[in-house]
């Protein structure tokens, strides 16, 4: 490209100086495009010049430029420009894209597995289908794999200065899946209760506009009172198992969709860091 911005703009200056020439040598010299003088042995006498001529002119210019860029020595400098430039990087934004997409696809595949089998060891938890040993070892595994899907997370969307909004809802994620699980293995105090009811709330009520929930936000403070409603009341836990377990069912509906949310950020969401 700068080849044709240094050629083309030279090339029609040769012809005008060219052209300018040749009326010298027949005693005629170009003042402008529109008025000339003559010299002969009678005298000096001004001219104009016809539009016809200054027609002719720019033809000749632009004959001038269309047999430069028809010369093989120009078409095979665009060639090489196109060889060694233009289609390298073009491979090279193909190959990035696609490793974008790897990465993604990992993580997402991650995510969905990891909080899809917490989720539902939660609930066997609420209708007393587990063991505790069995959920020990199901939680361990679980915090394992969030461990690398918060780095791989780091690792290619943060910018070192601010929390992107991947991260930022991750995090989040992770956290009120911590919080609910917390509530059904280890009943927190009234006040631990009521933060997390509150923490919660937030959390799925805060959102994107451009990307769609799964869920309606105004049933919300519904599903979530109603799950702590009947925490607070566990000292007839047993006489409410069913109740609980539906009440719990919603909440984790609730998780399940807020999941696609985040998976939906991952894909819309450039990486940062290759």
């Amino acid at each position: 490209m700068v080849f044709l911005i240094v050629i083309i703009p030279a090339s029609i200056v040769l012809a005008q100086e060219e052209l300018n020439q040749n009326n010298t040598d027949n005693g005629t010299f170009v003042i402008n495009d529109s008025e000339s003088i003559t010299i002969t042995i009678e005298g000096i006498h001004s001219s104009s010049i016809s539009s016809g001529d200054s027609i002719n002119e720019f033809e000749n210019v632009g004959k001038m430029i269309i047999d430069i860029i028809s010369h093989p020595l120009f078409i095979l400098l665009i060639g090489a420009w196109v060889t060694k430039v233009l289609i390298p990087r073009f491979t090279n934004n193909i190959q990035v894209q696609k490793e974008n997409f790897e990465i993604k696809k990992e993580l997402i595949k991650k995510i969905n597995s990891s909080t899809t089998e917490l989720l539902v060891i939660t609930q066997m938890i609420a209708k007393q289908e587990i063991k505790k040993e069995k959920v020990s070892d199901e939680f361990l595994k679980w915090t394992k794999s969030c461990a690398e899907i918060g780095a791989t997370v780091r690792a290619h969307w943060d910018d070192g200065k601010n929390e992107s909004v991947v991260e930022k809802e991750w995090n989040r994620y992770y956290d009120s899946v911590l919080d609910l699980y917390n509530i059904i293995t280890n009943l927190p105090v009234k006040k631990k209760r009521d933060k997390i009811n509150k923490d919660l709330k937030s959390f799925f009520k805060s959102y994107n506009p451009v990307l769609r929930l799964e869920y309606e936000i105004d049933d919300v403070d519904t599903i979530i009172e109603d799950f702590f409603k009947i925490v607070d009341e566990l000292d007839e836990y047993e006489n409410n198992l069913k109740k609980y377990s539906e009440a719990l069912f919603e909440l984790v509906y609730l998780f399940d969709k807020r999941k696609y949310y985040l998976l939906k950020l991952i894909f819309r969401n450039t990486i940062r860091n290759q």
